[in-house]
């Protein structure tokens, strides 16, 4: 087998695992009604270990996933997913953090995003205008959830995805 179909299929693999973690998983440890994004958490991760291309695809595959479970507009997370990955992969390119604070950092600021266009896209649509709730309340208690839990998954990544690059 080829090390980048090797690479595909075990990042394939990570992408389906933490779908099924965030949406049958971690709705159950739900801290105060807010759990972890981590298929945010995993696209940042594979972006940043592996280049804007896998990062891209770990979007694609994580947001359409998302898109068929929620029943809403077909490619939306799959569009944002699919850019916070291609993002990650752009900025491992010009940085690298061995301790993983980099990465966190990325995560943080695509949740943020990612926080933000679900505000806008679901909720300033229709009429509701409390912005600085929302970001208490939810998208700030999200992101550090997701910044905890993505730092665990993209260290357990780090050492095989290192493995796989060097095949």
């Amino acid at each position: 087998m080829r090390p980048g179909i090797a690479k595909r299929i075990v990042f394939t693999a990570v992408v389906l695992i933490c779908f099924f973690l965030q949406t049958a998983i971690f709705p159950h440890l739900a801290i105060a009604r807010i759990t972890p994004n981590i298929l945010v958490a995993a696209a940042v991760s594979i972006g940043f270990l592996n280049g804007p291309f896998e990062g891209a695809l770990a979007g694609i595959l994580g947001g359409f996933l998302l898109d068929i479970s929620s029943g809403g507009v077909l490619g939306i997370f799959m569009l944002v997913l699919t850019i916070l990955g291609y993002l990650a992969g752009i900025v491992s390119e010009h940085l690298y953090d061995e301790a993983g604070y980099t990465p966190v950092l990325i995560m943080a600021v695509s949740d943020l995003l990612y926080g933000l266009f679900v505000y806008v896209g679901y909720f300033l649509v229709r009429g509701r205008l409390n912005f600085v709730y929302y970001l208490a309340h939810i998208i700030l208690p999200e992101i550090i959830y997701t910044c905890i839990v993505g730092w665990v998954l993209y260290n357990f990544l780090k050492t095989p995805s290192r493995r796989l690059n060097a095949l």
